[in-house]
């Protein structure tokens, strides 16, 4: 049943646009085609009758006329329909025999939803167009002997009956093991009903979507064989079911690939560490496999039957690598297992690691010690350090030039964990003796600082900063030459470096604080405090761009001028509302990250190297001369500028180096290296510009 939900005399469904091909008489009009046209009365009359029929199915029957005779009506007919009895006329038809012998039926009009056959004998067969039902009709005439009937039409009553779903499938019989299987099942119903789908026999690797009829699974080497029986129906909302299949799927066995355990592999290791891994290689064929490791440039591999040696090679900075182990079976079949190591920088005794940049060379060094962090406990201590570099690198005044950083770690196990409650009363056993109520204030941290420096420079002689973490989760800290911070505090770590670091001011006011501690300070001498509170006057005067207007009131964003700074709640001003110089959430902002990034300048200078590095150069004319730079950074921070004799020279693909051919004489080459980081405005000259130049003389 399809084009309506129910019977409907007067429906309209997609029989209208069938495509199947009616076959049919022809039809004829009366007095046309030499048929005869009565023009006197005839003795017959043609029958309008009413069929019923189900859909999809043929009605055969048989057309009557009604004899008249003296002015009254005999009927000749066979009616054949489903619904209604045949009128008997055995006497009727012996008493005009005669009449009715010669009498033709002929088709006036064909039904339009179907296809009709009628036999000149009054019998015909009638077939509704495919899934129509509704009403249909066609049209006829009797005539005998030159007389013809009026026409008659014949009522079709085509009643609705449900319709089988369709099922179909291009399945494809043989996969491999191993391989993806995909298979869709495509359901339709001429009725539109909503269909459901079943699965029978179902192998174990497969799976089965009930809801869009899509076969998918991956065979593995278990299910090598053929899987048979299998079946897939579709069942509409009526009841009606078809059913495909059954059907077989063979898989077949291909040659595995041996595997690799690489949960035995490490993730880090020390420079001139060795770890032994067990590999233990398996293939799923039962094969021998063979192990072997491609060359790296940072770790040796040895092999020893099922297991490995790895040799981590001496380092200078961290360094990420990816071994590619490999697995073999007899039959050539290979497998690759990348596995990322990182390999830690250690000093000469194997006592302190580099957790971020270079063991030593060019860039700010910071030492991470700890303190009361029990041998058990270093693991912690490594993760506290870690924690710190993050808090660094999530403030964006310190990560824009956070890759001239190297971070290192000294383990420096404790007898006890914790510190003391009172530095002045030794209770816990720890390798510095930290200890909090330092000069009487309660969370003020102080510790051996002598001992602190020691430890440090033994392994790390160019240091320039150094952070102790304590492993107590009481607030506290300290500042001065060791920055302290307890691990709840690692934010007072930061705060502090930017004391000893950036030489950055306190902006806070604090009326406990007796003044002659901090005294006074000379105008200039901090970038981010000052005694006046003009926009042109201010250390920072070069980050307010309007000098009639800038913000001045807390909680106002921008630089501007904002009084209380230096300990002090008035006639001391400081650049923003907030900054981490004032309180340990906020970021240091964009006048102490100047200074932050000044300060790296500072520290590690702008260029790692330059040659020549004399600032004469002779040469014979016809020579041509190299001269090349190295930034501390990348493109992305500093920029670098070469002009000859006043004239900027363009370089190659390399901006950091340049061949010249000079002329006989005397000139002059300059390079210049500057940050365009954005977050320097101070004007030049100042530690974030470099510029070195050549006296050039050629004869």
């Amino acid at each position: 049943m399809s084009g309506c939900d129910g019977y409907s005399p007067t429906a309209q469904n997609d029989a209208e646009n069938s495509t199947q091909t009616p076959v049919s008489t022809p039809v004829a009009e009366p007095g046309s085609n030499g048929l005869p046209l009565s023009d006197g009365i005839s003795p017959f009359i043609a029958r309008a009758e009413e069929y019923w029929l189900d859909e999809d199915t043929v009605l055969s029957g048989e057309l009557s006329v009604t004899m008249q005779a003296a002015g009254t009506e005999q009927s000749l007919e066979t009616d054949l329909s489903l619904d209604r009895p045949s009128v008997a006329a055995t006497d009727l038809r012996a008493a005009a025999a005669v009449s009715q012998e010669n009498i033709t039926y002929q088709l006036l009009r064909q039904p339009t939803h179907g296809s009709l056959e009628l036999d000149t004998d009054g019998s015909f067969n009638y077939a509704p167009a495919t899934n129509f039902f509704g009403d249909d009709s066609f049209t006829f005439y009797a005539w005998q002997d030159q007389l013809g009937s009026s026409p008659a039409t014949v009522k079709l009553h085509v009643r609705p009956q449900p319709d089988t779903p369709e099922i179909v499938a291009s399945v494809v019989p043989v996969v491999e093991q191993g391989a993806d299987y995909q298979v869709e099942f495509l359901a339709s119903d001429a009725d539109g009903d909503e269909l459901s789908f079943q699965a029978t026999n179902i192998p174990s690797w497969l799976e089965f979507d009930i809801t869009n009829g899509a076969l998918s699974g991956l065979p593995a080497q278990e299910d090598v064989g053929i899987h048979t029986d299998i079946s897939v129906a579709v069942t509409d909302s009526s009841g009606l079911r078809a059913v495909f299949g059954p059907f077989s799927i063979e898989v077949i066995d291909i040659n595995d690939s041996p595997t690799i355990n690489p949960s035995q592999f490490p993730t880090r290791m020390d420079a001139r560490e060795t770890v032994t891994v067990f590999v233990f290689p398996d293939d799923p064929d039962g094969d021998m496999v063979s192990v072997s490791a491609e060359l790296n440039d940072f770790v040796d591999v040895k092999v020893q039957g099922g297991s490995l040696e790895i040799i981590a090679k001496d380092v200078v900075e961290v360094t990420d690598i990816n071994l590619v182990v490999i697995a073999e079976d007899r039959l050539g079949s290979v497998s690759r297992e990348v596995l990322p190591i990182r390999i830690y920088p250690v000093t000469e005794s194997g006592k302190g690691r580099t957790l971020f940049g270079r063991r030593y060379g060019d860039g700010v060094h910071l030492v991470v010690l700890g303190d009361g962090y029990k041998q058990d406990e270093l693991a912690q201590y490594e993760q506290h350090a870690t924690e710190l570099i993050a808090l660094m690198r999530n403030d964006p005044a310190v990560d824009r030039h956070f890759a001239a950083w190297n971070v290192h770690i000294i383990p420096t196990p404790s007898t006890d964990s914790g510190i003391d409650d009172n530095v002045l009363e030794d209770y816990r056993q720890t390798e510095f003796n930290a200890g909090f109520f330092c000069g009487g204030i309660p969370r003020l941290i102080c510790a051996d600082d002598l001992h602190i420096f020691t430890t440090a420079l033994e392994e790390y002689p160019h240091l320039d900063q150094i952070v102790l973490l304590v492993n107590d989760p009481r607030y506290g800290g300290s500042g001065g030459a060791v920055a302290v911070a307890s691990i709840s505090a690692l934010e007072v770590a930061l705060h502090e470096l930017g004391h000893s670091v950036a030489h950055l001011a306190d902006e806070y006011a604090d009326s406990t604080l007796d003044p002659t501690t901090y005294g006074e300070f000379a105008e200039g001498e901090f970038a981010n405090v000052s005694y006046r509170n003009s926009a042109g006057g201010v250390p920072w005067a070069h980050w307010i761009t309007d000098k009639n207007n800038y913000p001045t009131q807390l909680g106002q964003a921008g630089v501007g001028i904002f009084e209380g700074a230096y300990y002090q709640s008035s006639d001391v001003y400081r650049p923003t509302s907030d900054s981490r110089m004032r309180t340990n959430e906020s970021h240091f902002g964009p006048v102490n990250g100047e200074q932050w990034a000044l300060s790296v300048y500072r520290i590690a200078h702008p260029v790692r190297d330059f040659g020549p590095s004399t600032r004469t150069v002779q040469s014979a004319a016809g020579n041509e001369l190299p001269f090349f730079v190295v930034p501390l950074f990348d493109s992305s921070l500093q920029s670098v500028t070469w002009e000859l004799d006043g004239e900027v020279v363009t370089t190659g693909t390399d901006p950091n180096t340049l061949e010249i051919l000079p002329t006989a004489g005397k000139h002059q080459l300059e390079v210049r290296v500057e940050d365009v980081s954005g977050m320097i405005r101070k004007p030049p000259p100042h530690d974030g510009l470099f510029k070195w130049s050549w006296e050039i003389t050629v004869r």
